[in-house]
């Protein structure tokens, strides 16, 4: 219970902690959060689950938000998670115990980790093939 309180804040944390972003950052912030959410969807279909997916914005630029097609990247990473649960039924189940929430930050080179409950995924504008390398990553780590 406590972990999960725990969790919660740290995702309310991350969520609303780009406090020095202006009204326009913002709204591209939002719109790369709406974008995203029929990815959680399928995300959760295919893996039964109810996992919440938040961007660490404090890890984008202004010109991170301008430029890039954020939320795409982060959809490929989510589509790795997808294919994991689509690849067998242990698969979809060990992924339901073992992945509550995920953030989608900035990281170079991309980052793949999972730590109580977590998958921290670091996306790098430079790497190609991220469904490939979450899939891979949870199929070798979990």
């Amino acid at each position: 219970m406590l972990k999960n309180i725990a969790i919660s804040l740290s995702l309310l944390f991350i969520t609303s902690s780009a406090f020095s972003a202006t009204l326009a950052e913002k709204e591209l912030q939002q719109k790369f959060e709406e974008n995203i959410q029929s990815r959680v969807m399928d995300l959760n279909k295919s893996c039964n689950t109810n996992i919440k997916v938040v961007f660490d914005w404090s890890a984008f630029s202004a010109d991170d938000l301008k430029t890039i097609g954020i939320d795409s990247y982060c959809s490929e990473g989510l589509k790795g998670v997808i294919n994991t649960c689509e690849s067998s039924q242990i698969a979809q189940e060990t992924v339901k115990e073992k992945i509550e929430n995920i953030i989608c930050s900035k990281a170079t080179p991309r980052s793949i980790e999972l730590k109580d409950g977590t998958l921290n995924f670091g996306i790098d504008f430079n790497a190609a093939n991220d469904a490939k390398a979450v899939q891979e990553h949870l199929m070798n780590n979990l």
